[in-house]
């Protein structure tokens, strides 16, 4: 079921010109710098992106800029897991791994002191649903966390789908931003 999602998705993200894309990113991550959990936060994880991901780099940018601790995932491809690694900027040492996307070579930090974390996805829905790629990492990861990071979607509006198929081992978010609305969800 997931995969057919998943194809559409990839469809819709192809339609979108480069020129719209970096204009709707810049807006979306404006968006997220300005929420009031991101300025609170004292560390932020985020992606690098794929070429049809919201590109994170002006959200790492302010959170360097503000003295926040930039952490980017590191996957462990044996148990299907993710660590939180420190960038201390996009010039580090960093190391192509898992989809071909560089990773730090830093020490894994603590997840329990992760505050605000940005997911990626490739369609989502409006009560907090995210579809990944199938891998399972960010559900893994989020759910190591405990519930004390904020969660955040990052997505074009035209990625916002009626309903995302869930099951029981898919986290939801708490906070889905688009280059046109923040959704809020949770009790």
């Amino acid at each position: 079921m997931k995969k057919k999602f998943r194809q559409h998705a990839r469809e819709v993200l192809l339609r979108i010109s480069s020129e719209q894309a970096a204009l709707q990113a810049a807006a979306a991550a404006a968006a997220v710098v300005a929420l009031p959990e991101f300025q609170r936060a004292r560390s932020v994880f985020l992606y690098l992106p794929m070429p049809e991901e919201i590109d994170t780099t002006a959200v790492a940018a302010a959170a360097w800029a503000d003295g926040k601790v930039v952490l980017l995932p590191r996957c462990r491809i044996s148990d299907r897991a993710m660590d939180a690694c420190p960038a201390f900027s996009f010039d580090d040492e960093m190391t192509p791994s898992y989809y071909d996307i560089p990773e730090p070579c830093t020490e894994p930090y603590d997840a329990g002191q992760v505050d605000f974390v940005i997911v990626p996805g490739l369609a989502f829905d409006r009560a907090g649903g995210r579809l990944g790629r199938g891998a399972g990492f960010y559900d893994r990861f989020i759910e190591r966390l405990g519930g004390h990071a904020v969660t955040v979607g990052l997505a074009f509006h035209q990625q916002i789908i009626e309903t995302v198929p869930m099951f029981d081992h898919d986290a939801r978010l708490d906070i889905l931003v688009t280059d046109t609305e923040t959704l809020r969800f949770g009790p």
